[in-house]
């Protein structure tokens, strides 16, 4: 008899186990209105393949993958971004807060680096494409920033195509505030200053050019110092003025050495005319 009571209790016990929880079947299994799987404890929950820790969630809620990727079809929702660890706090991390930001960890490798590993077979027009695709931006907001310490600009690519390397706002496709510094640079110009080589080009007088320099301290087709300062220089048409001028200037000297070889010829005549009176005033003796 006690035997059977025994018996009984253990049976009881068992059924209270099944009772109050749910083996898990391959084929699948059935809930409840309300399905739960998981810990009701602190305990993590764990995930095992070919008795490999495959995959773990926290008490907390964190979700770590190991020993492969995780491949997702459709959308995956983080909230508070998706960290890559290897054992340091953290190597690199995608998260938002309003934006999305790329955060690296390394201490001498680039903090974030993307690259083309697959070389020649990659047949599409770009790398790496940032833009706007079809919203529409103010030429005033930038499409990409850099910035240095504490905030320096570096550079910027403004919606409407301009870029500006040391200032935030551009005003044409380029602006650079500082040095520039390079081995060549070429300016493409229509219309060069050899016109002033045609035989019906009217050079100024040099009397003229004389009075103009007098009046307005700088030669004629450049600009004055004060306009230099206010609104710059255009290269290329500095170039091409500098050059009418050089041509004007060889003008000039060619038109002197004229006028010297005339004087040279002149005096030579006027020292025979001398040496041949002398010569014959000198016979007459």
């Amino acid at each position: 008899m006690k035997r059977s009571r025994i018996i009984l209790i253990s049976y009881l016990l068992l059924l209270n186990q099944l009772a109050s929880g749910q083996t898990w079947n391959q084929g699948g299994n059935a809930f409840a209105a309300t399905g739960k799987i998981g810990t009701t404890d602190n305990n993590n929950m764990e995930f095992y393949t070919n008795n490999l820790l495959r995959a773990r969630i926290n008490n907390t809620g964190i979700l770590a993958l190991f020993n492969g990727f995780s491949v997702v079809t459709g959308t995956a929702t983080f909230a508070n971004g998706v960290t890559l660890d290897n054992g340091a706090p953290y190597l690199s991390r995608i998260f938002t807060g309003g934006t999305l930001q790329l955060q690296g960890n390394a201490t001498t490798a680039p903090q974030v680096s993307i690259h083309n590993y697959i070389g020649g077979a990659f047949t599409g027009s770009s790398v790496l494409e940032i833009g706007t695709a079809n919203s529409t931006l103010s030429a005033s907001q930038n499409i990409l920033a850099i910035f240095g310490n504490t905030g320096i600009v570096g550079a910027v690519f403004k919606s409407n195509g301009n870029v500006g390397i040391g200032t935030a706002n551009p005003q044409s496709l380029l602006a650079v505030k500082g040095t520039v510094t390079a081995q060549k640079v070429v300016v493409t110009q229509t219309g060069w200053s050899d016109y002033v080589f045609d035989k019906n080009y009217s050079l100024l007088p040099i009397t003229e050019l004389k009075s103009f320099i007098v009046d307005h301290k700088h030669l004629p087709d450049l600009p004055s110092a004060e306009s230099v300062a206010k609104n710059g220089v255009d290269l290329g048409d500095n170039q091409s003025v500098l050059l009418k001028k050089i041509e004007e200037l060889t003008l000039y000297i060619i038109q002197l050495n004229a006028k010297l070889e005339q004087q040279s010829k002149e005096i030579q005549s006027i020292q025979n005319g001398n040496a041949s009176r002398k010569q014959r005033s000198e016979s007459k003796k």
